[in-house]
């Protein structure tokens, strides 16, 4: 019996929001609600649709969104969107994803896609969230947040502290720089990674740990060094499988290593 080790990544926003409450509404009733809509569907942790669609001729235009947006925020929170890659498909759409943003910092599971035909929104899906906000700024210092994931991993050993490690990811990434010692990243993320959750300013730390062997995100309360949410990376599952080696992949990337 062998470990397979396993990345866990893309479906993390699928998996935290599923098990939310939702209802539609359609026709009228979804005219009636927000004016042009055709079909609408929400979750109980934001008045934002996380799915809206626009009678033809009553569209939005696209140069109109983040307008449109800002009657949703009935608060001071500088929310925003910064545009992360647009698809365009042979029916003539445009399928722009965004990551949500506050005071110009990432939401964690905030992600937003809106499609457009000749400069008109038909459709929009995703999750933006509007509930209240703990602090914005921070009052612990990056190191004393560090220490704090640090302590919640409890390795023994880190791949930073490893030479041949460090030297290899350099020539890995053609980059003097590059290292595996963790460098936060400030981040609002939703406690326990609950999305109906308060939302907090956070520093995320990449965390890849050899003994014993784990690759985590901490997310750090900013304010109170609580951990407020723990992302595995890499996870282990027990198989028989007929060979003497063991199969590793993370984020992606496979190889095989003797025992």
């Amino acid at each position: 019996m062998i470990k397979k080790i396993i990345a866990v990544t893309a479906f993390c926003l699928i998996m935290f929001s599923a098990n939310s409450a939702t209802y539609e509404l359609y026709g009228k009733k979804a005219d009636d609600k927000i004016s042009g809509a055709e079909v609408l569907r929400y979750k109980d942790f934001s008045t934002i649709p996380n799915y809206i669609r626009f009678k033809q001729g009553a569209e939005l235009p696209f140069n109109k969104l983040e307008n449109w947006l800002s009657t949703f925020y009935t608060n001071d929170t500088k929310f925003g969107l910064t545009l992360l890659n647009v698809d365009k498909d042979q029916l003539g759409y445009a399928h722009y994803r965004y990551q949500q943003t506050i005071d110009n910092v990432p939401v964690k599971f905030g992600m937003f896609i809106v499609h457009v035909k000749n400069n008109l929104i038909i459709s929009m899906n995703g999750e933006l969230l509007n509930q209240n906000i703990n602090p914005t700024t921070s009052s612990i210092t990056e190191s004393v947040a560090l220490s704090k994931a640090l302590t919640f991993v409890g390795a023994t050993k880190y791949k930073w502290e490893i030479a041949t490690q460090e030297t290899h990811l350099k020539w890995e990434q053609n980059d003097v720089h590059a290292t595996y010692f963790p460098k936060a990243k400030m981040i609002y993320i939703n406690k326990d990674g609950k999305i109906s959750n308060e939302l907090n300013l956070a520093y995320s730390f990449n965390i890849y740990a050899q003994e014993p062997l784990s690759r985590q995100v901490i997310y750090i309360d900013a304010n109170t060094g609580e951990v407020l949410f723990s992302e595995n990376k890499i996870q282990h599952v027990d198989e028989h499988l007929n060979s003497p080696f063991e199969m590793i992949s993370i984020d992606g990337l496979t190889s095989w290593i003797v025992p």
